[in-house]
């Protein structure tokens, strides 16, 4: 057997405090804390988070070997996983980056504007196919990886956070961008652009 239940149960524990801990974040604590820098704390805190999460992992999946794969499988994750980690630099190209990390948040503060940029609604790009295409990608990524009973675990949990994350996500944008996102909506898959390009 390769891996015990209560590995796994472990090890999803730590993603689903993980999902606890943003849904938090996401409200107006965070930003009554912090103010500007809310958005960058939110990404440090995140980011400290899953190195906790991946150190757990390591303890509990330390003594499973991982799978048994035949050469060219091997190497057909390595490729799959590494177009995963291209589409995920395509779909970043959309974005603000500073917006994204938090850092024009806070020289916009420091500059005395008074308002804070709001990104407009992506509709170009990979967001033509699919709604979210970072995490689209980060579950090609994920997936790809899934070379051991960490890797598989990892897979697992993180896709389901990655889609309950969505689902929260979408709430956000509707209550920014209401009718338009709306109608995105409806026109757009999810995570699997079935319907081709839509918009």
């Amino acid at each position: 057997m390769y891996f015990a239940l209560d590995s796994f149960v472990v090890y999803g524990l730590a993603w689903a405090s993980f999902g606890f801990v943003h849904s938090l974040l996401a409200g107006d604590r965070l930003k009554s804390l912090f103010g500007a820098y809310t958005r960058f704390m939110y990404n440090v805190i995140a980011f400290v988070h899953l190195g906790i999460i991946f150190t757990i992992g390591d303890r509990v999946f330390r003594h499973f070997p991982g799978f048994e794969l035949h050469e060219y499988v091997g190497w057909g994750l390595l490729v799959g996983k590494g177009f995963g980690w291209i589409l995920f630099a395509l779909a970043l190209r959309h974005y603000d980056l500073g917006l994204l990390a938090g850092t024009k948040q806070i020289r916009e503060a420091k500059t005395q504007k008074g308002t804070v940029s709001v990104e407009s609604l992506h509709t170009i790009g990979f967001h033509r196919y699919i709604r979210h295409p970072l995490y689209a990608a980060a579950m090609v990524i994920l997936w790809f990886g899934a070379s051991s009973p960490m890797g598989l675990a990892t897979a697992v949990w993180g896709s389901l956070y990655l889609i309950v994350g969505a689902a929260f996500e979408e709430r956000r944008l509707m209550r920014l961008y209401g009718k338009s996102y709306q109608t995105y909506r409806q026109k757009v898959p999810s995570f699997i652009p079935w319907r081709g390009r839509v918009v």
